[in-house]
């Protein structure tokens, strides 16, 4: 690593550099914004960007709709300002991401381009830069045949997720000292930290390799040290080196150090060391940077995967980096949202698809003590190109001191064993990865569809497994997993506004179209069973698909249901429970089928639990169905599942107010509507709804109360079939604790229906109504005529397409033993009760 000796030798100590600058990093993040296929010249300082619009930064230009969007290329500009007091000291500019090919101006000057969508680099804006006023400008290029030579070449990586456009990572300008740690060794920190330890404990070493620039006019003798400070920030090892950059010149530092009895890194024990890199000219500091790293050791087996020595088999799940609110330019908030929930399901282990990620997840792995597997981009079948090594090279150095990456991966379903072109290129990135890195293992991720397959090039090779939603056998996973031992993706689909009866969840499925919820159930419920039971001691390596649903074209509304959360990754779906309930310690009770909120099929389709309870009573309205203990259940073709608990009770006729617990005062409660046949004959409710009484005008639309607060991602009508995929979004205020009349999809216009309310006796106070209506632009004036009033409250809620479409909200308020009629229209709306407080 690094560019090797002086490069322009002169005196040491000539040319005074007066007093150190500090290291200053600034995150740019107020820019101007145009996409433009057209468009040139917006480099110069002088262009008019007025009318742009003002993004903030991360940003990606490319959202919902269709693959290719209409714009595929865009500029970006900012301004930056220069004191005059750093003049003598190095400017950078810093981009955590962006792409997929970017231009990078200053003062209309380049500085240089970077091809590559998922890895950071650094430019050095110096040449360019003035004190005063700056401005930087970015042109991005997105299209796909620009980027034939990336990883991932975007045409075909569209098969499997969006490679969005835009500076949709951190940018940042960096103010250094003329003598400095080097960021422009392929947009790496500069540098490299190894520890290491034996597997059985005692004293530690660390290597330190660090890019040492001197841009200064003179020779520079070097002091380089290195603090090693505990989680005390107490110094506990110091290495020191001393090199002589010449003028102009970067060089590379090697030093080595004793660590004595360091704490170890580990799942559920994250101790982590900060490395302070000094570099100092005749007794001054002039730069200082801080790094953290862990001690640790990994090891891989077919039986077993050791961090330390300790077994510590690897249950984990697969994720990208996306959001519905913010797709590619998630914040840190989501990011962190995302990593608190899988630790909260109680994962260990995260395979961060199908790219780099940022750098704040391997932070966030790092802290919480969950191990990684990371990949270099190369999902499509190409051939090696000199741009996809280098990529590679830069996805190493910049995420090298990570104690939490234990495996690098150097591709996912791109190469086939009869090609070989792909798997030239694939052992070409493998070779390029253990020059870079003889600490880890590399890996590949080859799929159940291709012909299996080793290579001597990784250490060793994981396999995707998708018996449950390719050939509909889920415990064929049990002997594949155990023969291919690394388990690297297992999965199946489910969409939350999709549901069916148990019975028929397989055999009513039609992929693309409708996936109810209930069909992943025997395909996570057998792999949960092989991982953590039946096959636990040959399987060290397991991976579910994925964390939260994403965008992908050609899927149910464009979005990749495969995910244990929503998109939004608020709403964990069903099956999330099952993992918790396997993992966890700590009580886990959840009943199966809240957003099957109105079920027309058969009566005895039961309650479905998931739960690490020992035993567990339902109750329905009250009345006790009966107890069961851990261990009972056993899917249709006889096979025993764990955690797993199910009543194939018959539900009453109409509303079932479901209830279980463990007896030690952990339980679940959810709330449905039986309107098929067959059902019980209901009891004297014990529950007294704010609702008395609902009906609809029309016969073939039914109305139902629906007595549960409504919540993020809960479909808005019951329909449930993939033709009414509506629902609800974050929530407003005024909304938190309100109930929904359910009904068929009401802008159907075969259920085009008036809804009549009786608010029952009891409210004392009444209660409020509301209508959420998509905000079309249409007149309301149905509503407002008798009574209901813009609240002025808007906000969004998802179509039938999964887009995230404006809604405005009515309301009325209704005393208690009074009636309301909501008028029908042929629109998406829902009626809504809240008690009046």
């Amino acid at each position: 690593m690094g560019d090797g000796g002086p490069t322009d030798a002169g005196t040491v100590g000539d040319a005074a550099i007066g007093v150190p600058l500090p290291r200053t990093p600034t995150q740019l993040t107020s820019w101007r914004f145009i996409a433009s296929n057209s468009l040139t010249g917006a480099e110069a300082p002088t262009f008019d960007d007025g009318a742009w619009q003002s993004v903030t930064v991360p940003h990606t230009f490319e959202g919902r709709g269709v693959p290719f969007v209409t714009y595929s290329h865009a500029w970006y500009r900012t301004h930056f300002h220069l004191d005059a007091s750093t003049a003598g000291g190095r400017v950078y500019v810093q981009f955590e991401g962006a792409g997929t090919i970017a231009d990078v101006y200053v003062n209309g000057q380049q500085l240089g381009e970077h091809r590559g969508l998922y890895t950071a680099f650094t430019l050095d804006a110096s040449p360019a830069a003035v004190a005063g006023d700056n401005v930087l400008a970015v042109r991005i290029d997105n299209t796909d045949a620009s980027s034939g030579d990336t990883l991932p070449a975007t045409p075909v990586a569209r098969n499997y997720f969006e490679p969005y456009g835009g500076i949709y990572r951190k940018a940042w300008l960096l103010a250094v000292d003329p003598i400095h740690v080097a960021p422009t060794d392929l947009g790496s920190s500069g540098v490299y930290l190894t520890p290491k330890v034996p597997e059985s404990g005692g004293n530690g070493t660390l290597e330190a390799r660090t890019i040492v620039r001197n841009t200064s006019a003179a020779t520079r003798a070097v002091h380089v040290t290195h603090l090693v400070n505990d989680a005390a920030n107490t110094t506990v090892a110091t290495l020191a080196t001393d090199v002589m950059v010449g003028a102009g010149a970067t060089v590379t530092s090697d030093a080595t150090g004793t660590v004595p009895s360091p704490h170890p890194w580990a799942p559920g024990n994250p101790y982590l060391y900060s490395v302070v890199t000094r570099l100092s000219v005749d007794g001054v500091v002039r730069d200082s940077m801080t790094e953290p790293i862990g001690f640790r050791t990994f090891r891989l087996t077919t039986t077993d995967f050791f961090v330390n020595g300790v077994s510590t088999p690897l249950r984990g799940v697969a994720k990208h980096q996306e959001s519905e609110d913010h797709f590619a330019a998630m914040t840190d908030d989501e990011l962190r949202a995302d990593w608190g929930a899988m630790q909260a399901v109680g994962f260990d282990f995260v395979r961060l698809v199908h790219y780099p990620h940022a750098r704040l997840e391997y932070d966030l792995a790092d802290q919480l003590g969950m191990v990684v597997w990371t990949e270099n981009g190369y999902v499509t079948p190409n051939a090696w190109t000199q741009t996809a090594d280098t990529e590679t090279r830069e996805w190493v150095r910049q995420n090298y001191n990570h104690p939490s990456i234990a495996f690098w991966d150097v591709g996912n379903e791109s190469v086939s064993a009869n090609d070989a072109t792909t798997v030239d290129a694939m052992e070409r990135f493998a070779k390029a990865v253990h020059e870079e890195d003889s600490t880890r293992l590399v890996t590949y991720a080859n799929s159940n569809s291709n012909i299996p397959f080793s290579d001597p090039a990784l250490d060793f090779m994981g396999q995707n497994l998708y018996e449950g939603l390719t050939q509909n056998n889920p415990w064929g996973f049990e002997n594949d997993a155990a023969a291919f031992h690394y388990v690297s993706e297992n999965g199946s689909r489910a969409e939350v506004t999709q549901h069916s009866d148990y019975a028929t969840a397989v055999s009513s499925r039609v992929a693309n179209v409708f996936e109810p919820e209930e069909f992943i159930q025997p395909t996570v419920e057998a792999s949960a069973e092989t991982v953590f039971r039946t096959r636990s001691g040959q399987v060290p390596l397991f991976a579910w698909w994925a964390f939260r649903d994403f965008q992908l074209y050609g899927r149910i509304d464009g979005i990749c249901n495969n995910g244990l959360y929503t998109w939004d990754g608020v709403h964990p779906k069903d099956h999330a429970f099952l993992f918790e309930s396997f993992l966890l310690k700590t009580p886990v009770v959840h009943i199966l089928g809240a957003t099957y909120f109105v079920r027309r099929g058969a009566a005895n389709n039961g309650i479905k639990v998931y739960s690490n309870a020992a035993k567990l009573d339902l109750a329905i309205d009250g009345t006790d169905m009966g107890t069961l203990t851990a261990g009972s259940y056993t899917q249709p073709n006889g096979r025993t599942v764990d955690e797993t608990f199910y009543w194939p009770v018959t539900l009453f006729q109409g509303p079932n107010y479901v209830h279980v617990d463990d007896g030690a005062g952990h339980g679940d409660d959810i709330f449905v509507v039986f309107a098929g046949t067959g059902g019980q004959a209901p009891p004297m409710l014990t529950q007294t709804p704010i609702v008395s009484q609902v009906t609809s005008s029309n016969a073939a639309n039914p109305a139902y109360f629906i007595d549960r607060p409504i919540a993020p991602d809960f479909p808005v009508y019951y329909d449930l079939d993939g033709t009414a995929d509506n629902s609800f979004a974050a929530l407003p205020a005024q909304l938190a604790g309100a109930a929904q009349v359910g009904t068929l999809r009401l802008s159907k216009t075969q259920n085009l229906t008036d809804l009549s309310l009786t608010i029952a006796t009891s409210a004392a106070k009444g209660a409020d109504v509301f209508i959420l209506t998509t905000d079309d632009g249409s007149s309301l004036s149905m509503w407002t005529g008798v009574g209901f009033a813009d609240s002025g409250v808007t906000g969004s809620w998802r179509d039938t397409a999964m887009d995230l479409v404006p809604v405005k909200l009515l309301q009325t308020h209704v005393a208690g033993g009074a009636s309301v009629t909501v008028p029908g229209t042929t629109r998406d709306y829902v009626v809504l009760v809240k008690a009046t407080p």
